[in-house]
């Protein structure tokens, strides 16, 4: 029995050597597995530091509250500031330091495969935050969506031509009104609704189109997911996994997405069926087909959540052109000399080749006055964001190393050395093909007028929203008068990077008496 009992204890002692020898391994096997990890970190913070920084000297800059209020409030100072003195900087974001590189970097970055603008995307617009999924997509499904944008939307012009075109008019109805009397209408909101209904037309098809209840939940979760990711951008990096709980944004837009689950998976299922009997019948056409079916089909068989999809190409598809649109009208307000000019080309064109892809596309002064409004007002001031995936020299052995954030800064767009008088409105700067034979349509990108990003980070809907503002601004011009209360544009907002016309800006319309009625040249 004596024996037993030591053999029990001696037992005992056993286990809890060898339990306190799995314990003392343990700080050896964190070292061991984390501590590459943990040196690389450091690695890379000493080598972006390294890079001269315009900010205020702050050595907590992750604790306090100065460097991410000076990027978010004063980004284009400093930006003017370092590039004073250098063409490679450094910015601190609330979310991570992000290397800034002049222009002239452009050409290397526009196809070099180390550089990857997906998670960028998902860092920059918090993807992992839940009800903000729609942000990841474009990280975690990239090539779906850009094909789904590039290979099936941007080849429907020709029957997008009327269908886009009816759905503006039935939204500018509904927004702006047929009183000949001046009438007050929230810019931003009945820009972003007018735009909204006519890219679900060409996306989701007639049918969600014109259900209210519908584009009332797409507006609303557009508007407020955007808010919600410039809050969480105001709060420091390690707080945003708990804040965006609490958060009302970032909850209304969790409850937004449910509500765009319910709407929409019926009209899925719906599609799928019908894509599926259409294969299998050999009678499918992609030309008469929306983004359920582009989806369904491009993805193969591909896991992916279709709600999400659809909202991603929303986002998309709305956010930067009611932007673009909104200064638009705001430089028509301005400089009022170009509106009769661009109404006389517009009647002109109708009258000779009808309401065609073709008569829209071809408007060289049109084309010249969009692309100079998007010139001195971009939607950012930097494009070409991307996160580096390995350890990347630049020409002047300038170490960007792996998992920094880069940007290329967009200030050529104002280079008086590239624009005679840049920062002056001149609607026809780039009607003279000698001048600027680069930049000649709205959606062509060099390195001197990124708008819509440049290389491979060109935007691929750029050519479908081409084709959609042509239409909006065409109804505009022959259909309406518009102005801003007092003789007072719109101010601009700006948010680190992003520079947008304050959505809150109130503008007066009134219907006015056709020269050509669009409606009667259909074909």
């Amino acid at each position: 029995m004596l024996e037993g009992t030591l053999q029990d204890c001696w037992t005992s002692i056993s286990k809890m050597q060898l339990h306190w020898t799995v314990l003392g391994l343990l700080p050896v096997l964190f070292i061991a597995i984390l501590g590459p990890r943990v040196r690389q970190i450091w690695v890379n913070y000493v080598h972006l530091t390294k890079i001269p920084s315009p900010h205020k000297k702050d050595y907590f800059c992750f604790v306090t509250e100065t460097t991410r209020a000076e990027f978010l409030n004063e980004c284009a100072r400093l930006l003017r500031k370092g590039f004073a003195s250098g063409d490679v900087i450094r910015l601190h974001a609330s979310w991570d330091h992000i290397v800034v590189l002049s222009p002239s970097y452009a050409e290397c970055l526009r196809a070099d495969e180390k550089f990857s603008p997906d998670t960028f995307s998902d860092k920059e617009m918090f993807g992992a935050v839940p009800g903000f999924e729609p942000y990841r997509f474009l990280c975690t499904h990239r090539d779906l969506v850009r094909n789904v944008i590039s290979m099936r939307l941007n080849r429907c012009f020709v029957p997008a031509t009327r269908y886009l075109s009816e759905a503006i008019d039935d939204a500018l109805r509904k927004q702006m009104g047929n009183d000949s009397e001046w009438r007050e209408v929230p810019l931003g909101n009945a820009v972003l609704k007018i735009l909204t209904q006519s890219s679900f037309r060409a996306l989701q098809g007639p049918e969600l189109c014109y259900d209210d209840e519908w584009l009332d939940i797409a507006t609303q979760y557009i508007v407020t997911s955007v808010t919600g990711v410039t809050a969480l951008r105001k709060l420091p990096k390690f707080l945003v996994p708990l804040i965006h709980w609490f958060h009302p944004d970032a909850i209304k837009s969790r409850r937004l997405l449910s509500r765009a689950r319910a709407k929409l998976i019926p009209f899925y299922e719906k599609r799928k069926k019908e894509l599926y009997q259409a294969r299998r019948n050999g009678t499918y056409r992609p030309e008469d087909a929306d983004a359920f079916g582009w989806y369904e089909e491009l993805a193969d068989g591909r896991d992916y959540d279709p709600v999400v999809a659809q909202l991603t190409v929303a986002v998309a598809a709305t956010h930067s052109t009611t932007d673009f649109m909104c200064q638009f009208l705001s430089d028509m307000v301005r400089y009022p000399e170009y509106i009769q000019p661009l109404r006389d080309e517009l009647i002109l064109a109708l009258k000779e080749k009808g309401w065609k892809a073709s008569t829209i596309l071809q408007l060289p002064l049109l084309d010249s006055v969009m692309k100079e409004s998007q010139r001195l007002k971009p939607v950012a001031m930097g494009f070409m964001r991307s996160i580096a995936q390995h350890d990347v020299y630049l020409q002047d052995a300038v170490k960007i190393p792996k998992n920094a954030s880069v940007i290329v800064s967009a200030h050529s767009m104002r280079d008086a050395t590239v624009y005679e008088n840049p920062d002056s409105f001149d609607g026809y700067r780039f009607i003279n093909p000698t001048k600027h034979p680069e930049s000649r349509h709205f959606t062509s990108v060099s390195v001197n007028h990124m708008g819509f990003g440049f290389g491979k980070h060109a935007c691929p809907g750029r050519f479908f929203v081409n084709l959609e503002t042509k239409i909006l601004i065409a109804h505009l011009l022959l259909k309406y008068d518009w102005k801003f209360a007092n003789d007072g544009c719109p101010a601009i907002r700006t948010s680190g990077f992003d520079q947008v016309v304050d959505p809150s800006a109130k503008m007066l319309v009134r219907r006015r008496k056709e020269e050509i009625r669009i409606e009667a040249l259909y074909e």
